[in-house]
């Protein structure tokens, strides 16, 4: 999604757990002193930063963990200040948003002012972009990373099984 708004010129940067912690804090820096006015993010920033000024919360996809949901809006309401949070959704989402919307004691309104004909004008131009970013990632070293992290886990999750039952025998 970075890419795809950089390729639309728009000043952002990625905040995800492919990123080494170098990677993550020069994203961090840029984004503090508004060299990067858009901060994308997974759940890696949903808790523990201390970013004082944040606008709009746009939650690509609904955390299934309400708690998570609070932190992550809660990013635009610090220190008093307002913000807005949006969240994109769809039928398969409804469940979520409803146990959402009792954790929190209210309704979460839906935008009602944009209709197909503000979006089908971005239809094409976005779809050539995301193409072109798929094929530039498919061709990047992130995959191999991703893998490299997948594999990390599933070793650690062995050896953890191991060391259960090595316990549970004795």
């Amino acid at each position: 999604l970075s890419e795809i708004l950089m390729k639309f010129s728009f000043p952002c940067v990625a905040l995800h757990s492919l990123l080494s912690q170098a990677k993550r804090l020069s994203a961090l820096s840029a984004f503090k002193s508004a060299q990067a006015t858009i901060l994308l993010a997974t759940d890696v920033a949903s808790r523990g930063l201390d970013i004082p000024d944040v606008n709009y919360v746009i939650n690509f996809n609904l955390p299934k963990i309400c708690s998570d949901y609070v932190h992550r809006v809660g990013r635009t309401s610090r220190a008093g200040r307002s913000g807005t949070a949006i969240t994109l959704i769809t039928q398969h989402d409804i469940h979520l948003l409803k146990k959402i919307e009792g954790y929190c004691e209210t309704r979460i309104s839906a935008l009602s002012d944009i209709t197909p004909r503000h979006v089908k004008g971005y239809l094409v131009p976005v779809a050539q972009v995301v193409r072109t970013v798929r094929l530039d990632f498919e061709n990047s070293d992130l995959l191999e990373i991703q893998e490299r992290k997948k594999l990390r886990k599933q070793v650690q999750r062995q050896e953890l099984r191991k060391y259960s039952a090595s316990n549970d025998n004795d």
